[in-house]
This record gives structure tokens, sequence and C-alpha cells, in this order.
């Protein structure tokens, strides 16, 4: 695997460079790649050196497009204005309220706006999906385990 990799290394970085030129993750996903054909190792083997070539080059292409997908996902959250069209903006409240600081403290963006949205605004699932562009079974299944997280730190805290 140590040969492989020193050998297509440079051909799989330009692959990743021509779909993702940010120089700064490109070694990331190179590796990732790798990593990603190691469960193929037996079949990489029966490979001649063009289709092995090939297989590698365009592994290293769908893992940088993967990626650039994953980032491209939660874009959608433009809730600044919709917490500008909310008079007296509930972060204002909550910064004022150490329990919900702390409470809040472990979550993250996406997962407050979401919050913001369902139970601040009162929208339901329908409606946070065609805002977000989220599937609803997505944004359900988010909800839970987020409520999941604040049961958990309300249980450790000694509150029911």
């Amino acid at each position: 695997m140590g040969e492989l990799f020193e050998k297509y290394y440079p051909m799989m970085k330009k692959a990743v460079l021509s779909v993702n030129p940010d120089s700064t993750e490109t070694e990331d996903l190179v590796v990732e790649a790798f990593i990603r054909i190691t469960s193929q190792i037996n079949r990489l083997k029966t490979l001649d050196e063009p289709a092995l070539a090939a297989y590698l080059r365009i592994t290293a292409r769908n893992v940088a497009i993967k990626d650039i997908k994953r980032k491209n996902r939660f874009p959608f959250l433009h809730i600044e204005s919709i917490y500008e069209q909310v008079e007296g903006s509930p972060q204002d409240a909550i910064e004022s309220n150490e329990q919900f600081q702390t409470l809040l403290s472990g979550l993250s963006q996406m997962e407050k706006d979401l919050l913001f949205l369902r139970y601040y605004l009162d929208y339901d699932i329908k409606a946070i999906a065609k805002e977000t562009g989220l599937r609803r079974g997505y944004i359900s299944e988010r909800l839970y385990q987020i409520r999941g997280k604040l049961r958990k730190k309300l249980e450790k805290e000694g509150e029911p």
C-alpha cells in the first residue's frame, strides 16, 4: 500500500485539485481516497497499471466531489434574515439567561437554528424543510437527536 501511495500520490493530488483547488485540504482528501481503497486491495492487485491508475484517479476525484457536496450541504440556513423579522431577537434573551447559554453551548449553529425555527417560530417540519432545503425525515431525526442531547444535559445537571 505504501508503494501505491508513493507512486500514485502526485496523480491523485492533481485529480483532487482539478475538483477542489483549495490546497489546504488536498492532502487530506488524497489520504481519505487511499483509506477508501484499502478495502479493495485484493481487487486492485488484479488490475493492470493503466486500470489501477484510472481507478485511483476516479476515487480521488469522487472523494473531492463528495467533500464539496458535504461542505455545501448546510449553507441554506440564512437564519439571520429570519431573526431580523422577529421583534426582540431570541439571541438577546438567551444571552441574558445563563441557563440557556449553558444548555445550548454544546450545540452547533445548525442545531440552534433548527431549534429556533421549530420551537421559537413554531414552524412545522414541512415549513422547515421548505426553508432549509433539507428532507423532512432528516429534520425530524436531527430535532430528535438535539432533544436527546438537551435532555441528557438537563439530567446531568439534576433537573427532570
